[in-house]
């Protein structure tokens, strides 16, 4: 990350003036990209929530017991800080960030599906999605998202993953 780092700032410096939350951090002549990324995932997590994943368009937190009304709350909070426009896309009852390819321990953030308040899975990075996939292979997984969108919490999606199989 150092590495990385160093590059950047020889390409692409950024200003005290553009560092964010500084009136927490302060400011630093010299603030590398990673510096930056913590800065603004601290928001959340000084809130209470963990971050799950974050990408350029998309950021996904939780909190025990927090509800649409805390989430709504820090989507204001994020945008005030940072300046950029946000808007609360769901409430997720569950996220499942699925296995790399390469290293079945280590979740990716392209590879997952969740279930919103409505109960109708998002998925994304599945082969359901791509337009190459056998339709076999399409239907059988539409199956599965199907009976594990019936899930409220943890126990509930464990016995669901039972009753996928």
């Amino acid at each position: 990350m150092a590495a990385y780092d160093e590059r950047r700032h020889a390409r692409q410096p950024i200003a005290p003036a553009k560092q964010k939350n500084a009136d927490v951090y302060g400011t630093t002549e010299r603030c590398p990209w990673s510096d930056q990324v913590s800065r603004q995932l601290s928001l959340p997590e000084r809130a209470g929530f963990r971050v799950l994943h974050a990408l350029v368009d998309s950021l996904y937190v939780q909190r025990q017991g927090a509800v649409r009304d805390d989430y709504a709350r820090l989507t204001r909070e994020i945008e005030q800080h940072t300046g950029l426009p946000m808007a609360l896309e769901a409430v997720y009852r569950y996220v499942v960030f699925l296995p790399s390819k390469q290293s079945p321990e280590v979740p990716v953030p392209n590879r997952f599906f969740c279930v919103p308040e409505s109960g109708e899975p998002k998925v994304r990075g599945l082969e359901c999605r791509r337009h190459d996939t056998p339709p076999i292979v399409v239907r059988m997984q539409t199956e599965v998202l199907k009976i594990l969108s019936e899930a409220r919490d943890y126990e509930s999606y464990c016995a669901k993953l039972e009753d996928a199989r």
